[in-house]
């Protein structure tokens, strides 16, 4: 892995400089090598406190070719809910932007309560402004090209290129604090982020101990209260991957983490573990579920057929009842564990 030294206030310059040196030293079509390395896609539980899976987040960012003269970014992010088997759309985003994050469009559209919001956001390569749109369910528009101040304008990092930014700095191995960033909520408001970014050896993942990048980041605006920043802590690989994610409010026990069936490569990346995978998903292959339910029935009839062929069984379990309804015992369980121990030991 590649380590640099980057002063948090040039971040985004030395980005910009690495790519355009990059297009220099080739000629080809290729990707240039950190967007290479970030174009993948990942899927996480979405877990509750008590560990139940209750949804899932799925995130790809591929690259786009409809504009060779600056290179772009389309970024995709949606998370489920999910209900007796059923999965309901709670969160989509999708975000085309050019690689330096400085012209960019953005729809996240997030639905909570019976309430849907769509946040429409962007800016074009001449404008020093942002345009902002926010629309509730009732198509009532709360807000329509505000202009944002230009200290936000050069610094902003949509929900979208915030997913790439991390993916970005887990690859390269940043090690420090950034606090020349900008967000927006899904209300439209805008706040200020920090990233504060570290290495750790040993972290635990699924049972297992590896090497990860831990990205704690936290939005706040100047004269709020402390206790109204949002804050989230990003664990990831280091190959980019989103290993874990949680949200450090009050009024949130939700959690993001990778399934049990993937594993963790030595390089960072992921691949799936086939028994396991295999064991959580049978019953969705039309193959096994097919195989198991033929199973059950051979194994039914071989039962059925023991206890009609068996004369001392059916005789065991006439006097089991006998007893029961003679004894009428408080505790059958009990009861019925002593019962068959002792015509063990006869």
């Amino acid at each position: 892995m590649d380590f640099y030294t980057v002063d948090a206030e040039d971040l985004n310059e030395f980005m910009v400089r690495k790519i355009k040196n990059t297009a220099n030293e080739t000629k080809n079509n290729n990707y240039f090598g950190y967007v290479t390395k970030i174009c993948f896609k990942e899927t996480l539980d979405i877990i509750d406190a008590d560990g139940r899976i209750i949804g899932e987040f799925t995130a790809k960012i591929r690259e786009s070719y409809s504009d060779l003269a600056s290179r772009s970014l389309i970024i995709s992010v949606h998370s489920s809910k999910m209900y007796e088997g059923n999965k309901d759309i709670e969160m989509s985003l999708i975000t085309n932007c050019t690689i330096d994050f400085h012209t960019f469009e953005e729809k996240w559209s997030q639905l909570s309560k019976n309430q849907c919001k769509t946040l429409m956001i962007s800016r074009s390569s001449n404008e020093k402004t942002i345009n902002v749109n926010v629309t509730s369910n009732n198509d009532e528009l709360l807000d329509q090209k505000r202009i944002i101040p230009i200290e936000f304008t050069e610094k902003m990092l949509t929900e979208g290129m915030n997913v790439a930014y991390m993916r970005y700095l887990a690859i390269i191995g940043y090690n420090g604090t950034i606090h020349n960033k900008a967000a927006i909520s899904i209300n439209g408001k805008l706040y200020k982020a920090i990233y504060v970014c570290s290495s750790e050896d040993s972290h635990q993942i699924n049972s297992v101990c590896i090497p990860v990048y831990i990205i704690k980041r936290t939005l706040y605006r100047d004269g709020m209260p402390q206790s109204q920043n949002i804050d989230m802590t990003s664990v990831l690989s280091r190959a980019g991957y989103l290993l874990e994610h949680s949200w450090n409010m009050h009024e949130s026990s939700r959690k993001m983490k990778i399934p049990k069936s993937l594993v963790v490569m030595d390089n960072g990346e992921m691949c799936m573990d086939s028994l396991i995978n295999l064991r959580n998903n049978w019953e969705r292959d039309i193959r096994f579920k097919s195989l198991y339910l033929d199973k059950v029935t051979e194994i039914k009839s071989q039962y059925n057929s023991y206890l009609k062929n068996n004369v001392l069984v059916k005789e065991m379990i006439v006097d089991y009842i006998k007893e029961v309804l003679s004894i009428k015992p408080e505790n059958v369980l009990k009861f019925s564990i002593e019962y068959f121990e002792n015509i063990q030991e006869k």
